[in-house]
């Protein structure tokens, strides 16, 4: 029996906070190693600490998070869980836009910030929910209800 409108946006909205707590905590676990080690790094060498990436790994050895920045200009924050899924991301674009995604481990599910368009040679704000099959499930009704002007 399908589900009801109400009831899958109750249920992506107590996903939503479960997400939100999973990022917080895993931020504070990384803000504090990297706290860690650049307190432990500056009293023996140098002030600054310079990397393509940067992970925080489990006892196990599986990835945690991850902040990286690629060759072509974008910069983030990449959050997995356990089994080496994506869960979460934070991700600035080259030209400074920022995007929060929230994944499944195989498809972005909700994903929202502000994007280029190339259309408008401008800006919009991008808020989509996705099913597992990543077909756009929900979006605003109105594509840009507020023009972002400089």
């Amino acid at each position: 029996m399908p589900i009801s409108l109400e009831a899958r946006i109750e249920q992506l909205e107590r996903e939503g906070k479960r997400l939100r707590r999973y990022l917080l905590g895993s931020l504070a676990v990384a803000l504090v190693a990297i706290s860690f080690v650049m307190t432990g790094a500056e009293a023996r060498g140098p002030k600054e600490l310079v990397a393509n990436s940067i992970r925080v790994v489990g006892t196990k050895g599986r990835q945690g998070a991850t902040l990286a920045a690629s060759d072509d200009g974008f910069v983030g924050l990449y959050f997995h869980d356990h089994s080496g899924e994506l869960k979460t991301a934070l991700m600035m674009t080259p030209s400074g836009k920022s995007v929060l995604s929230f994944s499944d481990g195989k498809v972005s599910r909700l994903e929202f910030g502000v994007v280029d368009n190339p259309t408008k040679s401008g800006e919009e704000y991008s808020l989509n929910m996705r099913d597992a099959d990543a077909k756009v499930i929900w979006r605003p009704t109105v594509a840009n209800p507020f023009e972002l002007k400089r």
